[in-house]
Parts: structure tokens; sequence; C-alpha cells
């Protein structure tokens, strides 16, 4: 790692305009943990193409993992305020300050943010995330009709996801025979379902 970061810094000092090396090299320097570096060599790509998505989702990696969470939140907004036929998946900047939200112990944000995930592979994840904070609010109705609502995915490891998180919730709310009521016909209803990975994963949640 130290040789081809070197090597990049050779290749900056004769090609400064070259955007593939900034990033790559601002890549390498994040990997090899010199955020400060990293984040001054991302900047310096942006500086090259202001609108490049890809290099302001770096940008917001970076801070959120030196734990400057506004700043991160920054730069994943100006990532979804880009022009509309600037290609893109939002999915993954609004999930993403939903994730910061929660980890900066403001679950209403987070769920404002997780509520707009629509779409994508990140869809069944923010669900979920969604109805775990409504229940720890003591919101259980709301977060049992989110797990209700279609879902990205229709696939039996993801169902079983949704009735173990909505078996989680009325757990949490001290509603455990519900939470065995949901998980029981489940395993009764779903037969087509029942690999063995499916049925051991309701299982388990089944015995706790």
């Amino acid at each position: 790692l130290p040789g081809a970061i070197a090597l990049l810094e050779q290749f900056l000092s004769r090609q400064p305009r070259s955007l593939e090396g900034r990033f790559t090299l601002a890549r390498l320097l994040a990997q090899a943990e010199r955020t400060d570096e990293a984040r001054a060599q991302f900047e310096a790509a942006l500086a090259l193409d202001p609108t490049n998505p890809v290099i302001l989702f770096s940008l917001a990696q970076v801070a959120a993992q030196s734990g400057q969470s506004a700043l991160a939140q920054g730069y994943l907004q100006r990532y979804l305020d880009l022009p509309p036929e600037i290609a893109r998946d939002n999915s993954i900047a609004l999930l993403f300050l939903g994730q910061i939200a929660e980890e900066d112990k403001r679950p209403e944000d987070a769920i404002r943010w997780y509520a707009r995930v629509d779409a994508g592979e990140q869809a069944d994840t923010a669900r979920i995330r969604r109805a775990l904070l409504l229940g720890r609010l003591k919101r259980v109705d709301e977060a049992l009709a989110v797990l209700a609502e279609s879902g990205a995915s229709d696939t039996p490891r993801a169902r079983s996801r949704i009735v173990a998180v909505q078996a989680q919730v009325l757990r949490e709310a001290g509603r455990y025979a519900e939470a065995f009521k949901v998980l029981d016909e489940a395993l009764a209803r779903q037969p087509d379902d029942r690999s063995e990975e499916h049925t051991s994963e309701l299982q388990s949640h089944h015995d706790l």
C-alpha cells in the first residue's frame, strides 16, 4: 500500500489534473487510515468534478468514519441536491443519513430519513430500521404498520426477516403472546418457504 501511494503521488506531481489518479490516491489513503490526507485528495478530485456523486459519497464516508457527522451530512445533502440528470442512487445517501441520525441519538430524524428510502436494495433495511426505532419510541402500532407495507423484495429470506423484526418489536413492548403468535403463524402459513435456513431463523426467534 505505501508503494502504491508513493507511485500515485509521483504520477500526480506530473499530472495534477488527473481525476482518476486523485480519486484512487484518496481511496488508498483512506484504506491506510490517513484520513486527513484522504479527505484532501477527495476534495481535490471534487474540485475537478464538482457534481461527481461518487466523490461526494466518499467524502461523506470519510467524514463519518472520523466522527464528523455534521460534515458527512453536508456532503450527503449535496449528493441529494445534484441535478436529476446526474445518475446516482439516492437511496444509499438517505439510508446513510438515517444511520448517522441513529448514531447521533436523533431517532425522529432517522425515522424521517428512512421513510424516504422507497426503492432499491436498501428499502427493506430502511423499513426494518424505521420499525425498530418506532418500537423503541413506544409507537408499536406504527412500527407494525411499517413492517406490513409492501417490501422492496419478496424472497423467503426477506419475509423471514420481516417476521423476525415483528416479533422483536412485540417482545420489546412486552407483548410476548403476540410475538409467539406471529412466529407460529409464519411457520404454519409458509410451507413453500421453509428451507432449512429460513425455518431455523424463524425458530431461533421463536425460542428466545
